[in-house]
């Protein structure tokens, strides 16, 4: 697989059957067209159409769909937890710059006075 910088991936399907290379081609064509666009209309044959049930059936079942919801709000809750942390180390970084800050200006002082001391 090769992923584009976008978040997209481009993949490659090899045909160890040459002998039956054009049926089995069309059934891939059948199928990623069907992936592209899962409905009735696109379940052009028994497989896809079975594959369209178990795809209906996992939609519908409410264990799934419960179990779907709770890792939606995991993932929320993780997405907070980061943004959180993410402001907590940010002011952190500043504090810390800033106090950098302020030790580099009292030792340009500190450097300012002695010049001035020894200079003369």
């Amino acid at each position: 697989m090769e992923e584009h910088e976008d978040g997209t991936q481009t993949g490659a399907i090899y045909d160890i059957e040459p002998e039956n290379g054009e049926g089995k081609k069309e059934e891939l064509r059948e199928l990623l067209h069907f992936i592209e666009e899962t409905n009735a209309v696109n379940a052009s044959n028994r497989q896809l159409k079975k594959l369209r049930d178990m795809v209906e059936d996992v939609k519908t079942d409410k264990e799934v769909n419960l179990m779907y919801l709770k890792i939606k709000e995991r993932e929320a809750e993780i997405r907070r937890e980061v943004e959180k942390e993410k402001d907590t180390v940010i002011q952190k970084l500043e504090e810390e710059k800033r106090e950098a800050d302020q030790q580099r200006q009292k030792l340009e002082e500190e450097l300012c006075r002695l010049k001035e001391k020894y200079e003369k």
